[in-house]
């Protein structure tokens, strides 16, 4: 799916022209003007497909990328090149396809960040202005790799939070259902001797709830 851009356009006559068009860069679209007998006076993006459909990478496969981006640019790879590079050989096909659309943007002259920043699903905020800042100082290298390190923490980070969560859940889940089964199958056994109770007005209150409450969940 191509993305969808917007444009206002003059005629021979002087027309004013508004229309979408779809196409694959802003390339594409004066392109296609041209060939109608168009004068471009905007174009804009109405629509971008992979914005919208584009889905959340890992971080570990994030990571990886922006290594394989580093090492290509710090080994003299020019920035459209290693570009290429990586989204032929990208192994998830969203992140394939996002590394080819920011190529093409790139390629009609938008910076590497703003071409990052279409899409928030994949490049975090932190991610985007590290870039930022590494191309507009001259490090973009170093940029990516540290990006790279800090993605690889979070990662590290979430997997340990997850595997300290694990057992306490899975023993709150347990304890629930030894619980519930106590409360549904024994404690009406015992109904007979907390009906002798409650006739003598010897029944605890608390005991009194419990019972409702097991009637409530039978």
């Amino acid at each position: 799916i191509m993305p969808e851009f917007a444009y206002v356009a003059r005629d021979m006559s002087g027309q004013k022209k508004t229309g979408i068009l779809t196409a694959n860069s802003q390339h594409d679209v004066l392109s296609q003007l041209d060939s109608m007998a168009l004068m471009p006076i905007e174009i804009t993006v109405a629509r971008d497909a992979n914005v919208t459909r584009s889905k959340r990478i890992s971080g570990q496969v994030m990571a990886n990328a922006y290594n394989q981006m580093a090492a290509l640019l710090r080994s003299g790879v020019p920035l459209l090149r290693a570009l290429t590079v990586m989204s032929q050989q990208a192994s998830k096909p969203a992140l394939k396809d996002v590394l080819n659309e920011i190529k093409l943007k790139v390629e009609d002259g938008e910076p590497l960040p703003e071409a990052m920043a279409r899409y928030p699903k994949v490049f975090s905020d932190m991610a985007i202005n590290m870039v930022r800042a590494g191309t507009e100082g001259g490090f973009l290298e170093d940029a990516l790799e540290r990006v790279a390190a800090f993605t690889e923490q979070q990662e590290d980070l979430k997997g340990r939070a997850a595997g300290a969560l694990a057992y306490p859940i899975f023993l709150g889940c347990v304890g629930s259902a030894v619980v519930t089964v106590l409360i549904v199958f024994f404690v009406p056994k015992f109904e007979p001797l907390f009906a002798t109770l409650r006739e003598k007005g010897q029944l605890p209150a608390a005991t009194d709830l419990l019972l409702g409450f097991s009637d409530f969940l039978q």
